[in-house]
């Protein structure tokens, strides 16, 4: 009777506990959101940063795809095309993500915030729960550390990179089954939580693999009896590394059906190129860092690039120290808590290391992406040690805080000082934007997490309660401190904006294929801040040339930065600065303006639709940098297979160049050589940092970009001269090739030519998100033997003609091009995702070996 009453009563504490641990982040969590008035708790929505630009528009055409019940691997919506895998694999294989299918597309920015609560919420579960199952404890502190780990730093950063969020709902179960697995050789709840996890998002899931290695090593040095030397211990253990290896392995080979075809992929986009400067050990933050001790330091202002989001709660980080300082410790339980702390913190702190544990490569902004997993330390850390009664050194617990302000007032001391310090700043800081009221606010955290901890001696039940309500109170306040300045958009407006839209976008009803320049200024006048809309395309389902996110295909960059295009870096590209022989190429049809009552769509008639015959020559042209001229020339005479040269250079009759406050300023006098329409390039400047007046007039402000591109200036006639003034940051080296007038009369002749010879699509206005498989048919003659299609070339794509295999190539220096025999012909275009086979058989050997493995088990049993 006894043991089914204690039974009964551990059921119900146990019940209480996940309660609390359920409860107390979902109210967190809505006080925040209502403080900050975010949906569904107020009038504004989450649409900032990469949210806004890059995850929305994901999110709306995966929505379509669902509820069209298909997923395709080709989309035309992704700039002039691309495959979906690496965007659907990066940034949308959350299941919470299914969610969004109850919403309308309108409704996606109250979706988003629902599927971003959900992640912060399950993660602090997830760790309150870890710590219960570890520690065999149902203390409050429990889930005190749920909340820590729920709404820390990273989170509080980086929770609108939503992606991210489910590797911290995993690791805790990771790491739970990584503990059964070496201490009770269960292996399974590891094995397939770390393939869920690497499944979900495979960035993540690497860096938590590698965190599974020296959580390894904490283990085995934490496990090591002390009368064992290091030689036969390792000997000892061998089973339990090899255990470790070989469900690994299975974990990773069981994700294969997305890892293999993912990285074959990403090979094609800017991520396939490494910088070795990356991995020069040099110091990856400075002294200004320690700021991240205290509350408050991390802000939206300095999301791209700050020091290691560390703080977890003054009550774990005070409790880390202090595992080192007490004697409640033992020694080997301090050497494997200084191995896993300083492995994680070199980890991060060594460009090298830190450059390894970001999957090879730099962050672009938003850096130190692990660093979730020194918050998990510290939190279990600090959990186990207060279960131990570690805190009961009253003078270790006060020196302690003495010391982390210290270090807390060192911080801002180095940020003050190296402010307004270029080359200081580069050398010893990484944070860059620090409120000092907020040391105010770190102190007195500080002192009540010292006096709440002190109220534990007496009267133990209280003080449980007490460190929940601080930490509580504390991480929210960080979180607000975060996202105080962050620039949220209303969403009535933005709803009233979205649905302009749409209406604007039903009134192009044109059958061929043709894609779209579009100014949507509605759509940016309900943003607080600026708003480049590139992947508008897979919210408003227009083919665009817009594009912008980590998957971006470099031939597709590559050839468009060529032409004239703006591109920012490898993971934007633009869609101003188009030329006529940029539209006749990429059948760039229609120029949209949505600005309310003022909308309108200019028609471009010189386009040829999706491709074209050219001549053979078109395979062997190299487009140089910065040199966009001459490069369009080259396409030109390549498709024709003779030379016409639309553009011609203008002659610069006289040029001044000055400095002024660290600016640079150039005037230039140009001679048209030609009488058409006049265009100006300025190379390897950011034009929004640029100002530049023609004729003493300023550009429109709107053709500004964040790169650089092709500047419609004037109408000339031959022998006028043009006054140009550049205002820019940096030095410009060369402008001899940088203004040209355009031959119209001259490339009439070469679109009759080309146009004559066009891709005519089979249902053309169907080739939107869905397009993998479309037909279309073409007339060839001898001297244009080479289909032009305006796709970025992929090993991906079977052609057939008239039943037959159809032989690709890349063409115009990364497009994909057909070998075509004279007369009309039927053609059948399928892409198929490169890898995709393999990865499915490398998951099928998966499976049959953990098959094996199970039957192994059971026949050792």
């Amino acid at each position: 009777m006894v043991n089914t009453s204690t039974s009964k009563t551990k059921k119900r504490t146990k019940f209480n506990y996940y309660l609390w641990a359920t409860l107390v982040p979902i109210g967190l969590l809505a006080i925040i959101l209502s403080i900050l008035q975010i949906a569904p708790f107020g009038g504004k929505s989450l649409l900032i940063s990469d949210l806004a630009t890059q995850y929305l528009p994901f999110f709306a055409d995966l929505r379509s795809q669902l509820l069209h019940h298909s997923i395709s691997s080709y989309s035309f919506l992704v700039s002039i095309g691309d495959g979906m895998l690496p965007i659907y694999t990066y940034y949308l294989m959350s299941p919470l993500n299914l969610i969004i299918v109850f919403f309308s597309k309108a409704q996606l920015p109250l979706a988003i915030n629902i599927i971003i609560s959900c992640k912060i919420i399950l993660s602090s579960i997830s760790m309150s729960w870890f710590l219960q199952r570890k520690y065999q404890s149902t203390s409050l502190v429990g889930v005190a550390g749920g909340i820590a780990y729920g709404f820390c730093s990273f989170v509080a950063m980086y929770f609108y990179d939503l992606m991210w969020l489910d590797a911290l709902i995993g690791l805790p179960i990771i790491i739970w089954g990584l503990e059964r697995l070496v201490k009770y050789q269960k292996s399974w709840l590891y094995t397939f939580a770390l393939a869920f996890t690497i499944i979900i998002n495979y960035y993540m899931g690497y860096i938590i693999c590698v965190f599974a290695v020296i959580y390894l090593v904490y283990l085995l040095i934490k496990q090591r009896p002390q009368n064992i030397n290091w030689t036969n211990y390792l000997r000892s253990v061998r089973p339990v590394i090899f255990r470790f290896i070989w469900f690994s392995l299975l974990a990773g080979l069981l994700s294969g059906f997305m890892l293999l075809p993912t990285v074959l992929a990403m090979l094609s986009t800017g991520k396939g190129v490494f910088s070795w400067w990356s991995f020069i050990p040099f110091p990856a933050f400075g002294p200004s860092s320690l700021v991240n001790l205290g509350v408050g330091a991390s802000n939206f202002d300095g999301r791209l690039l700050h020091g290691p989001s560390i703080f977890s709660g003054s009550f774990f980080l005070i409790g880390a120290i202090v595992y080192f300082r007490s004697s409640r410790i033992t020694k080997p339980n301090k050497r494997a808590a200084g191995w896993l702390l300083l492995a994680i913190l070199l980890g991060m702190g060594i460009e090298t290391f830190n450059t390894i544990w970001h999957m090879f490569q730099q962050p672009a902004g938003f850096p130190f992406r692990m660093v979730y997993l020194f918050s998990f330390a510290v939190i279990m850390l600090t959990y186990e040690g207060y279960l131990q009664g570690m805190f009961a050194e009253k003078q270790v617990l006060i020196k302690t805080a003495v010391l982390i302000m210290v270090l807390i007032l060192i911080g801002y001391a180095v940020a003050n000082f190296t402010a307004n310090q270029q080359d200081l700043n580069q050398l010893l800081t990484y944070q860059y934007f620090v409120s000092n009221w907020n040391i105010i606010f770190a102190a007195a955290f500080l002192l009540a997490t010292v006096m709440v901890i002190g109220t534990g001696k007496n009267h133990y039940q209280l003080s449980q309660y007490l460190i929940l309500l601080l930490v509580s109170v504390e991480m929210g306040f960080n979180f607000l401190e975060a996202n105080w300045t962050m620039p949220l958009v209303q969403t009535k407006q933005y709803s009233q904006a979205f649905q302009r839209s749409e209406d604007q976008f039903s009134k192009l009803n044109d059958k061929q294929f043709y894609r779209s320049t579009v100014y949507n200024l509605d759509l940016r006048k309900s943003f607080p801040v600026d708003y480049n809309g590139y992947n508008d395309s897979l919210i408003f389902g227009y083919r665009g040339i817009n594009s912008y996110s980590s998957t971006l295909n470099s031939n597709t960059r590559h050839v468009l930065n060529s032409l004239g295009f703006d591109s920012r870096n490898v993971r934007r590209i633009g869609s101003m600065g188009a030329t006529p022989v940029a539209q006749q190429l990429l059948g760039l049809k229609y120029d949209v303006v949505i600005d309310g009552n003022r909308s309108k769509a200019v028609v471009n008639q010189q386009t040829s639709g999706l491709g074209f015959m050219t001549n053979k020559q078109i395979e062997d042209i190299h487009f140089n940098a910065n040199q966009p001229f001459y490069n369009l020339n080259s396409l030109v005479n390549a498709e024709v297979g003779r030379s016409e040269n639309p553009f011609v250079l203008d002659r610069i009759v006289k040029t001044k160049q000055t400095k002024h406050n660290d600016r640079f300023q150039y005037r230039l006098t140009v001679k048209s050589q030609l009488t058409g329409q006049q265009y100006l390039y300025v190379p390897q400047v950011r034009l929004a940092d640029t100002e530049v007046k023609i004729n003493g007039k300023a550009i429109d402000p709107t053709l500004q970009g964040l790169g650089t591109q092709i500047i419609k200036i004037n109408q000339v006639t031959k022998g006028q001269t043009t006054d140009i003034e550049i205002d820019s940051k940096q030095p410009i080296y060369d402008l001899s090739q940088s203004v040209a007038s355009f031959d119209q009369s001259r490339f009439d002749k070469v679109y009759q030519d080309l146009n004559q010879h066009a891709l005519k699509v089979e249902h053309a206005d169907q080739l939107t998100s869905q397009g993998s498989h479309f037909k279309g048919e073409v007339n060839v003659s001898a001297a244009k033997p080479i289909l032009l299609v305006s796709l970025p070339y992929n090993d991906g794509w079977q052609v057939r003609s008239d039943g037959k295999r159809a032989a690709t190539v890349k063409v115009a220096d990364g497009l994909l091009g057909v070998k075509l025999t004279p007369g009309k012909h039927q053609l059948q275009f399928d892409y198929q995702v490169e890898g995709l086979k393999a990865g499915i058989i490398v998951s099928i050997i998966s499976i049959l070996m953990m098959l094996g493995t199970a039957g192994w088990q059971l026949f050792k049993k």
